[in-house]
Order: C-alpha cells, then sequence, then structure tokens
C-alpha cells in the first residue's frame, strides 16, 4: 500500500471511529433513560447486562476549608505550592529585610489543593467532624449504563 492510500485508509477509520461512538453514546443514553423510568437499575438480554453506574464526585473549596477549619487541621488537608513569579525582585525585597506579609505576596502565587483521602482518612478518625465541612464541598452524581457480557 502506498503512503497515500494509508493516510486516506487512516483518515477513513478514524472518521467511522467518531461516527460509532457518538451512535454508541447516544444509544447508551436511551437504555439510561429506559432504566431511570423502570424500577430496575439493570437489565440482562441475551447474557448481556445494562446495569445504571452512579458516581459521585466530591469538590471541595479551599477557600471555605481555609476559613472554616482549624489551621493544623486545614495543613493537613491542603498542599501548597509556592511560585516566585518574579526571582530577581525576591531576592532584593528579602536582602531589604523589614518585609512584610503583604510585600511578600506580592511575589508569590499560591496553589492550594485539598487531598481527598486526607480529609476522609480524618473523618474517618472523628478529627475532622461532618459539621465542619458543611458548605465547604459540592456533591455531584453522574449516571452512566456499563455494558457487560456474562454479568447478571
Amino acid at each position: 500500500m502506498k503512503i497515500k492510500e494509508l493516510i486516506k485508509l487512516a483518515w477513513d477509520l478514524k472518521q467511522s471511529i467518531q461516527n460509532n461512538t457518538h451512535e454508541y453514546n447516544d444509544i447508551r443514553n436511551d437504555i439510561l433513560k429506559y432504566l431511570r423510568k423502570s424500577t430496575t437499575k439493570a437489565v440482562s438480554i441475551n447474557n448481556i447486562t445494562a446495569k445504571v453506574i452512579e458516581k459521585n464526585t466530591v469538590i471541595y473549596y479551599e477557600d471555605m476549608l481555609e476559613k472554616t477549619l482549624p489551621r493544623d487541621k486545614f495543613d493537613k488537608v491542603v498542599s501548597k505550592r509556592y511560585n516566585i513569579n518574579n526571582i530577581k525582585d525576591f531576592v532584593k525585597l528579602l536582602q531589604a529585610h523589614g518585609i512584610t506579609k503583604k510585600q511578600f505576596k506580592k511575589y508569590v502565587d499560591v496553589e492550594m489543593e485539598v487531598d481527598k483521602k486526607k480529609i476522609d482518612k480524618l473523618v474517618d478518625l472523628g478529627e475532622i467532624s461532618m459539621e465542619e465541612l458543611e458548605g465547604c464541598y459540592l456533591v455531584s452524581t453522574i449516571e452512566y449504563v456499563d455494558l457487560r457480557k456474562g454479568v447478571k
């Protein structure tokens, strides 16, 4: 096969995959609508099972956690990364001494990331209560249809 034919074939296959993926997802959405209306979460036909899967996602708000949790607990569940965006002026500032927090923050960006596993662990251990976390997170649920062969 010549390279031109290979490129054309690859392109056609890519388009076919995209079209089939779109059609597959449309059909799965139709199955999901049917299963939502019925009283069951799974249907098996010819040894193929279509089952509704619900996946919960928790998004924590770092700023709310910082306001709500005591500093020691906050530091356990949130990691911070500092980026100095102007090292030359930052070094001059440090050398000059007498630096205020406000001056320091001008030169540093802080990125915070919540460690969900650490929050879960501290909640399980009773070190953080659900009341302390109230208003600091959002839970969203995603439903989709999983198709399996030979599963009941």
